[in-house]
């Protein structure tokens, strides 16, 4: 049988809990005693119970592939001719199996003291696809959003989280085509959440254009890639292991390697900076330099390889 990512995002529904379950959240014997024909089928499809495809309440039991650190990653199926006939939606699969995926990777950090999906706000206004708590009490909630949503209901849940002191994550799926400048305008950054190879995409921002008086930007920075993007700026994704990631009472913290190197970067711009303006304009040596970054238009795509020099590798999928 061909294994296809949407066989791999299945997403179970243990009878003896009650609980969604994932493959990777226990080992590979506990699936099989529950599994179609090798076990007691107390694990049945998540997906169709709650309808998607299929009539509510709809139990299909299902079978394990794979083995354990197998070429073929171990995963849940529908056994042959189960499952429904044009399978179940993708964002679904994406969105149940990405919130499994992002709670266990959350749970195994450090300062965290309780992870939970599909959590509540106490005064029940919201409810966050992942809640992550941190030991100092300070909460986190992580939105996974397979397509688009109209700006003004993205801002009314961003701030039902902001308004309770609540800082807010949003992973898209990596097939939107069309870049949601309003988390930019908000100040947060893009991420995309590869769910079946476990993988966040980083979003930087294309290097500004250099006028006469960039010297004078308040982040000089923005003169190469850039991280978060300005919400006009040309954008640019890059791939990396969910795992090489860490999360604070703010956000996701960008891989070392990745902030070590932006932020030389950024210093590299601002060392740069400082003769340029003191050659222009003696007296402004020492003074902090006006605010005027996010002015300039933004490198058109084609031309990202041309004009001023970066040294930053952006490795774009």
């Amino acid at each position: 049988m061909t294994t296809t990512a949407s066989d791999l995002l299945v997403v179970g529904l243990d009878l003896a809990t009650g609980k969604e379950v994932h493959i990777d959240d226990a080992p590979l014997s506990v699936w099989h005693a529950k599994s179609f024909r090798r076990g007691d089928a107390t694990l049945i499809c998540h997906h169709c119970y709650i309808g998607d495809q299929t009539p509510a309440g709809t139990i299909v039991p299902l079978v394990v592939r794979g083995r354990h650190q197998g070429v073929r990653r171990a995963h849940f199926a529908h056994p042959p001719g189960m499952a429904p006939a044009g399978g179940h939606r993708p964002e679904t699969l994406w969105h149940s199996a990405g919130k499994h995926l992002v709670a266990r990777w959350a749970a195994a950090l450090p300062n965290i003291q309780a992870v939970q999906s599909e959590h509540w706000l106490v005064d029940g206004s919201r409810r966050a696809d992942v809640m992550v708590t941190f030991t100092g009490g300070a909460q986190l909630a992580v939105e996974l959003q397979h397509q688009l949503l109209p700006d003004p209901d993205w801002v009314a849940r961003h701030h039902a989280y902001t308004d309770r002191g609540i800082a807010d994550v949003w992973l898209w799926h990596p097939s939107i085509r069309h870049d949601p400048r309003i988390v930019l305008r908000e100040g947060l950054p893009l991420w995309k959440l590869d769910v079946d190879a476990a993988r966040l995409a980083i979003g930087y921002g294309a290097p500004h254009r250099a006028g006469q008086d960039w010297y004078l930007a308040a982040d000089p920075g923005v003169y190469d890639w850039h991280h978060p993007p300005c919400p006009g700026d040309d954008i640019a994704f890059a791939f990396r292991p969910l795992t090489q990631f860490r999360l604070d009472t703010e956000g996701i913290l960008l891989p070392i390697d990745v902030a070590a190197l932006l932020d030389s970067e950024r210093n590299l711009r601002r060392a740069e900076a400082v003769p340029e303006a003191a050659r222009r304009d003696p007296g402004t040596s020492g003074r902090q330099t006006p605010a005027t970054v996010c002015l300039d238009p933004p490198i058109p795509a084609a031309s990202l390889a041309q004009g001023r020099r970066s040294t930053i590798r952006i490795d774009c999928y």
